[in-house]
């Protein structure tokens, strides 16, 4: 039997946790995860109330899926409005008496939260129930007993177990260390110490090895990693009945279930562990390659009972560029072992793809639908070196790729690539190598940082820089690659290789280059895009958050090796700019970046050759055309010259702004009305890409989630046509 949801002395009403009747066997196909809903979105859920704003991301959930809980609600300070997800219904603190005001850290499978709350008196840590929250308890009013040293007031609270045990972390003053807590009813349990330092210290694939908290179940029983020397950390559980224990069998731990079973990682080999006995799955090493790295990377078990594992394979060097191979087992009396490369976080089961599976989170989508049931991504049109297009539909972590070969049949395939687990959308830009005319696009990968990437195979340029969001990328004349992208505090950083053709990369944050000119640090809040000149200049545009257009840039001209920035919004005297921007360079040295205004027109800042300097214009009003939905636009300069701003109007036609030498003024046109064949319209952002052969293609996704395919060749018919990828692809 479990321990009893809380057992304080004092407050006999909440011993019971009979109230909240646990979860229904899932349905093969129910859709429930953090991840799913990070993407596909919580308004989709009963009860989102559109007056609160957009939904802030998803924070947790608890085991047996039945709550859900956002970021701003663990944060008080998050600006965005904190909501919680019961039931796969959307309800809010401000309209639950009880739970306004409070930071909810955590919520098990009964309803019980691990809450803090602000008072005269400072921080103070309760448990409350989700559906009563008058039935509370302060900590504080414990009368804890056990292992001395908790102090309630500096310990921060990590999570609550479905047995109601509080686990807790507090920071040695002395050595730094992280130390783990359980707080059960009035029973205070230290369990172990970590150096919170050492994950650092030690190599990104080794994953989750060395995290002070790994995972809990309904007895109370919790496992993790002790710290025992400066580069060792050791697996660990601790029960209520046998204190903390090494254990020694296993190199690394991925979760535990209600039964005691671990899954775990002995040597080479995946097994499970219970009561002290190792049970083997008959998972081991799948290379032959002697200096082939494999490891465990998660563990744990669906909610039909097959056990996720995800390996990771690689030889050993100086760059890491290993496979991702997942497997499904069945029940370990079975041994049902199942095979395919996929990416670090998904697994086949007979119920269904597991995408984006992490412990205690999962998500079961049919294969047969899996290329409609990720709506609300990015499609991205890549036509490479030989003409063939690759369009490529990206939503948060993962991707679904599309290919056409000249007239052959669209063919699809799950993931971007080797081990590319994404850190959030792909930049909207991609880079021509000068030497080799190959495309690439531009990742934030989990495990490899800034990633050029190839759709034919993983090309890692970047990696390992401070950059963390808002990626972009180009070429110099010379064949070095450049990439620019903020930090995590928000400040830009440059990779680059220091030479053409070297793996090797050199980093450089852009701050202190504009500190010694006695200059701000733009505070960019949209995308960021760039290009070289022909001249051998560099320029990173994007939007501060006042809306004013800002270039950090260098030129040859500078003569110094310091970056600058300009605000071309108040040198042009440009209105203030929403959306996305898109920037480009001509071969005739002219320079322009895109943008949109409030009202939707189409804003262009400009730069050509001359005495007149930089200069703006108002092309919807120019060329009497339609206002362009901001955040939707794209933009290329054409091998003739022609520059192309493409963006979506407000009834989801897809309409061009374009110039090209030799004409006096820009012209607006529809392509959704110009196109030859019928296909359903782009909702969302599009994207432009350039074919080596002359040819066009413009990518979106539909409100549907179908990836739509635009194209126009240069085979004299001067007509834009269209195509339903998602349908093509799945016959």
């Amino acid at each position: 039997m479990g321990s009893p949801c809380i057992r304080p002395r004092r407050h006999p009403a909440l011993m019971d946790c009979a109230g909240i009747a646990p979860l229904e066997p899932l349905e093969p196909r129910l859709v429930l995860s953090t991840n799913y809903y990070g993407w596909v979105g919580v308004d989709t859920l009963p009860g989102y109330a559109a007056e609160y704003g957009e939904p802030d991301d998803l924070a947790g959930i608890s085991e047996n899926g039945r709550f859900m809980w956002s970021e701003a609600w663990v944060d008080p300070e998050d600006a965005d409005e904190p909501y919680l997800v019961v039931d796969r219904e959307v309800k809010y603190p401000r309209d639950l008496p009880g739970l306004d005001g409070l930071a909810v850290h955590a919520i098990n499978s009964h309803g019980l939260a691990l809450a803090s709350e602000q008072t005269d008196e400072g921080t103070r840590l309760l448990v409350v129930r989700i559906d009563n929250p008058e039935e509370r308890e302060y900590l504080d009013e414990r009368e804890l007993t056990g292992d001395a040293g908790l102090d309630l007031a500096e310990a921060t609270p990590l999570s609550m177990t479905d047995g109601s045990g509080v686990l807790l972390r507090t920071t040695d003053p002395g050595n730094g260390f992280y130390t783990l807590w359980m707080v059960r009813g009035e029973e205070v349990s230290q369990l172990w110490q970590v150096d919170p330092g050492y994950r650092e210290r030690i190599f990104w694939w080794l994953s989750t090895l060395g995290e002070l908290l790994i995972d809990s179940n309904a007895h109370d029983a919790v496992v993790g990693y002790k710290h025992v020397a400066e580069h060792s950390v050791r697996p660990m559980i601790w029960t209520p009945q046998t204190g903390a224990v090494e254990l020694t069998a296993l190199t690394k731990i991925g979760s535990i279930t209600d039964d005691g079973t671990l899954v775990g990682r002995h040597g080479t080999s995946l097994v499970l562990w219970r009561d002290g006995e190792i049970i083997p799955t008959g998972l081991e090493d799948p290379t032959d390659d002697p200096l082939a790295l494999t490891q465990v990377v998660n563990g744990s078990r669906a909610p039909n009972g097959d056990l996720i594992v995800t390996w990771i394979t690689g030889s050993r060097g100086p760059s890491y560029g290993g496979t991702g191979l997942d497997y499904t087992v069945g029940h370990a009396d079975t041994l049902d072992v199942r095979r395919r490369a996929l990416d670090y976080r998904a697994a086949f089961t007979e119920s269904g793809v597991i995408h984006n599976y992490e412990p205690g989170w999962y998500e079961l989508v049919d294969d047969a639908t899996a290329i409609r049931a990720i709506a609300g991504g990015l499609a991205l049109a890549w036509p490479s070196a030989d003409g063939a297009v690759v369009d490529s539909y990206t939503p948060w972590h993962r991707g679904l790729h599309f290919q056409r070969d000249g007239d052959s049949q669209v063919t699809w395939t799950l993931d971007p690539g080797e081990n590319v687990l994404l850190q959030e959308a792909l930049a909207a830009d991609a880079v021509t190598d000068p030497h080799t005319g190959r495309v690439y696009r531009v990742v934030l990968s989990h495990y490899q940082g800034l990633v050029l990437y190839n759709p034919d195979g993983l090309g890692q340029v970047f990696g390992y820089t401070p950059i963390r969001s808002n990626p972009t990328a180009f070429y110099l004349q010379d064949g070095r690659a450049i990439a620019a992208g903020l930090a995590a505090d928000g400040e830009m950083w440059l990779a680059f290789q220091p030479f053409p053709g070297r793996d090797d990369i050199w980093s450089a944050a852009i701050g202190p280059h504009l500190a010694q000119r006695n200059l701000e640090n733009p505070s960019f809040a949209s995308n960021l895009d760039s290009f070289a000149t022909p001249w051998g200049a560099m320029n990173i545009a994007g939007l501060d958050d006042a809306g004013d257009l800002r270039v950090v840039w260098w030129s040859p001209g500078l003569r110094s090796s310091l970056w600058t920035t300009t605000n071309l919004s108040e040198v042009t005297g440009a209105p203030k700019l929403v959306g996305n921007i898109t920037a480009s360079a001509t071969k005739w040295n002219g320079m322009q970046v895109f943008g949109t205004d409030e009202r939707g027109h189409a804003i262009v800042v400009w730069w050509a050759p001359g005495p007149l300097g930089w200069r703006w214009n108002d092309l919807t009003e120019e060329a009497a055309g339609e206002p362009l939905v901001p955040g939707s636009i794209t933009g290329a300069t054409t091998r003739w010259n022609a520059i192309e701003l493409v963006g979506r109007t407000a009834d989801d036609q897809v309409a061009t702004y374009w110039w090209a030498p030799g004409r006096d003024s820009w012209t607006y046109e529809s392509i959704t009305l110009q196109q030859s064949g019928s296909t359903p319209r782009i909702t969302g952002p599009v994207s432009l890409a350039l074919g080596p052969d002359g040819s066009q293609h413009i990518a979106g996704v539909s409100a549907a989630g179908e990836v739509i395919h635009l194209f126009w060749l240069p085979d004299g018919q001067d007509l834009w046509r269209g195509e339903n990828l998602t349908a093509l692809a799945s016959g």
